[in-house]
């Protein structure tokens, strides 16, 4: 399946979607992690959600 580009999309519906864009910021005063290493997965499914993960970096 080929990736969703912005040229896919005529010209006006382009522009009336990015019209719905709102920027904003947000401070982060602190970050806090949590590790839970899909203990109730399967090996497999541990091994597939690595390699997508891998594909995104």
């Amino acid at each position: 399946m080929e990736p969703w580009r912005t040229e896919m999309l005529d010209q006006k519906r382009l522009e009336g979607l990015m019209r719905g864009f709102i920027a904003f910021e947000i401070p982060i005063d602190r970050i806090e992690g949590k590790a839970k290493l899909g203990q109730n997965k399967s090996a497999e499914d541990q091994d597939a959600v690595s390699a997508a993960i891998g594909t995104l970096w």
